[in-house]
């Protein structure tokens, strides 16, 4: 799995749908959180159950 292809398609799709709705580009960064960040101590409790590629990913 190329992990950093797979983060650039994802962000871009989620751009797309982020200003698509209405809202501002500028706030896209800002404003939308990766699974890791939105709670670090769950995504740690299950990346034992993830692949390396998977974890990276979604972090």
């Amino acid at each position: 799995m190329d992990v950093e292809r797979c983060v650039s398609l994802h962000n871009e799709t989620l751009l797309h749908g982020w200003t698509h709705s209405g809202r501002s580009a500028d706030t896209f960064e800002s404003q939308c959180h990766t699974w890791y960040n939105s709670d670090p101590t769950e995504a740690e409790i299950v990346r034992k159950d993830l692949s390396l590629d998977l974890f990276d990913f979604l972090s």
